[in-house]
């Protein structure tokens, strides 16, 4: 049987994206604060100061909150539909087949493995280049561990900023 893909544009399906992705919004804001919860806790019982509070406060303002305020623009419900289908905060069961059909390859686009592993792919193993005359020899080793760590924080990073460039752009 063929898989029949949802018209993005139609109006039924906009009003469903746009319900997906305020729930999918909900538990990751809902996830986000639970952790600032903590810090209150941790106010509570004297561990930090009413001063170190607030500053936790308004990091989560400008960082996480903001970041997911971005992420979940109405505007671009198909794309936040997507984001939250790939990082797993909806289930893909939770998605109409024919919208998930739809947003597929925004899905494997946006998935955290495809993103991360992607540039370790395309890399051969072996290749020979000439460095100021001389031939040599550079094998690839993909980064692992520590360093793989790192490289995904730097690539998240380069993402999000590209991201909000052109939130503030559109």
């Amino acid at each position: 049987m063929a898989e029949t893909r949802a018209d993005l544009e139609s109006k039924a399906v906009r009003r469903k994206l746009r319900e997906l992705a305020g729930l999918a919004y909900t538990r990751e804001l809902g996830a986000e604060l639970a952790k600032l919860e903590a810090e209150f806790s941790r106010w509570r019982s004297g561990e930090i100061d009413p001063f170190e509070l607030s500053d936790r406060i308004h990091r989560f303002h400008d960082g996480r909150s903001r970041e997911l305020y971005i992420a979940y623009d109405v505007r671009n419900a198909h794309t936040s539909v997507a984001r939250a289908v790939a990082h797993g905060i909806l289930e893909r069961a939770e998605v109409p087949a024919d919208i998930l059909a739809a947003l597929a390859s925004g899905i494997e686009l946006m998935s955290p493995e495809e993103c991360l592993t992607f540039p370790d792919a395309t890399e051969p193993a072996d290749k020979e280049t000439t460095v100021g005359g001389y031939k040599v020899k550079v094998t690839y080793r993909p980064a692992e561990g520590e360093a793989a760590t790192r490289k995904g924080k730097a690539v998240a990073e380069i993402l999000l900023k590209s991201l909000k460039n052109m939130k503030e752009k559109g």
